[in-house]
């Protein structure tokens, strides 16, 4: 028996083209039905896809829709509905920026045929194991790391977490191993001193660990104004135990969840968010860098 697979593309931004190849296809579009048949026809003609009547809201095609995607994840969730009423063995969910010519048929079929472990245990009904039910409570969370020695090596950061490739190379030829880390930092394995370096974060306490900035202006062509330049510069102004996040837009790329404060450029200024994330409504609108930079008070309300 062939089992019946279909492809669920889940495709958040405009960006990209539909390539798809040896599967049927369903398109849950952040954008409007006109621009998802847009994109399937220059995917050119493939054979075998189907495009399932719309799911958007009936009369809206805005991208500032508040009830659109929010990522793979809440999209998934939203139409759980829809992909328990297909006859349908398998989902392969992907995003909208992995769309790239592939058969995927064949991926899915590789899978299936090992018996590959989430395949397995869902087609033997998965529970939570005993130690997981009831009252079970998850292990605390430890505390984030921070740049200094440990016993294996040297932890340092970057700022933005982003290191030029001259750094880079210096630490290479330095450590035994590196090791990229969630954290933005790089553990530098075999080190027993801190290395050294204009780029690198290597004390704790360090005010550029305090704020988070999108690549912004002029390097993302989305962005209002150039954050990097601004978080750097307003860094020391922020209390040790607390976050900055500068956005070069509404979409709040570098960090989606909730800051102590959250700046974020618009077309008129930029908008101050308190306790809340760059989608989040302002306590202030219209600030400029220079505003901020002679006034730093305005991000704590204590002007």
């Amino acid at each position: 028996m062939v089992a019946k697979v279909v492809m669920a593309i889940l495709a958040p931004t405009r960006a990209g083209a539909l390539a798809v190849v040896g599967l049927p296809i369903g398109l849950l579009a952040m954008a409007a039905p006109a621009w998802a048949s847009t994109l399937v026809d220059r995917a050119g003609a493939w054979p075998s896809w189907s495009l399932p009547a719309p799911l958007e809201r009936p009369g809206t095609s805005d991208l500032t829709y508040p009830s659109w995607f929010e990522g793979t994840a809440d999209a998934v969730r939203k139409y759980q509905w829809l992909f328990q009423e297909w006859d349908v063995d398998y989902y392969l969910i992907l995003s909208g920026d992995q769309l790239y010519r592939m058969d995927y048929s064949q991926f899915v079929q590789h899978h299936i045929d090992l018996g590959a472990h989430h395949a397995a245990h869902l087609a033997g009904g998965a529970s939570l194991p005993v130690l997981l039910r009831g009252d079970a409570k998850p292990v605390a969370r430890s505390a984030d790391p921070v740049p200094g020695l440990y016993p294996i090596g040297a932890m340092v950061g970057v700022a933005f977490g982003q290191m030029p490739h001259h750094t880079l190379g210096h630490l290479a030829a330095c450590a035994q191993v590196l090791r990229m880390t969630p954290w933005r930092m790089l553990l530098a394995e075999g080190m027993h001193e801190m290395p050294r370096g204009a780029d690198l974060v290597t004390d704790a306490d360090d005010p550029a660990l305090r704020v988070i900035a999108c690549s912004g202006a002029p390097r993302c062509g989305e962005a209002y104004a150039d954050t990097r330049a601004l978080a750097s510069t307003l860094a020391r102004h922020i209390p040790a135990d607390a976050r900055l996040h500068v956005s070069g837009c509404a979409k709040g790329c570098a960090h989606s969840g909730s800051a102590d404060i959250t700046l974020v450029a618009t077309r008129d200024g930029f908008d101050l968010i308190r306790h809340g994330t760059a989608r989040d409504v302002p306590v202030m609108r219209g600030l400029t860098g220079s505003d901020l930079v002679a006034n730093p008070s305005l991000l704590s309300g204590a002007h």
